[in-house]
C-alpha cells in the first residue's frame, strides 16, 4: 500500500497526475493502491470508503448509475476522506447518502471532504486562469465543467466559493 496520507504529499509525489486538467483521478487511485468499485444502487447512495482488512487496502465505492462528473466528484470526495479522516476510515466506513443531506444530517466531516474534493478536481490557480481567458461578460460554467470533467453544479459551487460568481 502506498503510504501517502495527505493531498499535498500526493501532489508532490505524483506531479504528473496534477499537471493536466482534468486531473487524472483514476491514475491517482491506482498509484495509491486504492480500489474504485462501481455499484448499482438507488439514487440515495453516492459513495463510501472503507478499509478492507482482508486485502489490507482502501476501497472506494461509487454509484455507477450516476453521471461521469458526479462519479468523479464522489471519488474525489472519498479520497478527501482518506486524506483528512484516515484514522476514522480505518475503523469504520464513511458513507455519503443523498438522504443525509436532505435531512440535514450533514456533518463537518462531509463538509471538509467536499471542500477538498473541489480543490482536487478544480484547483484554484487553474480556475482563475481559465476564467480570465474567457471572453465576454458572462462566465461559461458549462464549458468549464466540461473541461474539468465535473458537473455544472460542482463547478458552480466552486466558482461561488472562490468568489467568482
Amino acid at each position: 500500500m502506498c503510504k501517502i496520507y495527505s493531498y499535498e504529499e500526493a501532489k508532490t509525489t505524483f506531479p504528473e497526475i496534477f499537471s493536466e486538467i482534468p486531473i487524472k483521478l483514476a491514475e491517482l487511485c491506482k498509484k495509491m493502491d486504492i480500489d474504485v468499485l462501481g455499484v448499482k444502487d438507488d439514487d440515495t447512495f453516492c459513495g463510501s470508503i472503507k478499509y478492507n482488512i482482508e486485502r489490507k487496502k482502501f476501497q472506494i465505492y461509487v454509484n455507477s448509475s450516476h453521471s461521469y462528473g458526479r462519479i468523479r466528484f464522489t471519488v474525489a470526495h472519498e479520497l478527501a476522506h482518506y486524506f483528512l479522516h484516515n484514522d476514522i476510515v480505518r475503523v469504520r466506513a464513511i458513507e455519503d447518502k443523498t438522504v443525509n443531506r436532505i435531512q440535514g444530517i450533514y456533518n463537518q466531516l462531509e463538509t471538509e471532504a467536499n471542500q477538498l474534493a473541489s480543490k482536487i478536481l478544480m484547483p484554484e490557480e487553474n480556475i482563475f486562469m481559465d476564467v480570465k481567458q474567457q471572453t465576454g461578460n458572462k462566465i461559461d460554467v458549462s464549458s468549464l465543467a466540461a473541461k474539468y470533467a465535473v458537473s455544472e453544479s460542482s463547478m458552480g459551487y466552486r466558482l461561488t466559493n472562490l468568489g467568482i460568481l
